[in-house]
């Protein structure tokens, strides 16, 4: 399985894979994503240096919302291998070259949402407090604002309407 990205979804999902039992190659840029995804017990692959690891792989996955996947990659990529791009647009994918060359896509855009969206909810939730707490004001709970930042009061009137 070859994993472009190595953000949020790249992450979990790279975890995920390993844990069925898959062995995951995922796709990185920077030196720290790729300490991270070795320590994950990932191989390897610098974004530069994709061109082997996309001729072996069985199952491509994308997850960076930039068009990687192009012509001068497309190439690389064998008729019997399914690309799924897990992207947002503009999606990792150009379809124009996926079909000039044959190549199965399937793009889940939105895919999380859709399956399961109060667990997508929470998710964002929890994302969005990261956020809030790097910035120095008080996270908001499902059902409460409350706390206030050295600069203001998110909500002084009581739990988000």
């Amino acid at each position: 399985m070859l994993v472009i990205g190595y953000g949020r979804i790249g992450t979990v999902l790279s975890g995920m894979l390993r844990g069925m039992g898959a062995v995951v190659s995922t796709v990185v840029r920077s030196g720290r994503a790729a300490a991270l995804a070795k320590s994950c017990g990932h191989k390897v692959v610098m974004s530069d240096e994709m061109e082997g690891p996309l001729r072996e792989a069985d199952v491509i996955f994308n997850t960076v919302p930039e068009i990687l996947l192009d012509k001068r990659n497309m190439k690389h990529v064998r008729k019997d291998t399914l690309l799924i791009d897990l992207a947002s647009p503009p999606y990792g994918v150009d379809v124009n070259a996926a079909r000039d060359f044959g190549l199965k896509v399937l793009f889940t855009n939105s895919l999380p949402g859709k399956i399961a969206p109060v667990t997508t909810a929470g998710y964002i939730l929890e994302t969005v407090n990261h956020i809030i707490a790097e910035i120095e004001v008080m996270p908001c709970t499902a059902n409460t604002c409350t706390g206030e930042s050295k600069y203001e009061s998110i909500n002084k009137g009581g739990p988000a309407q």
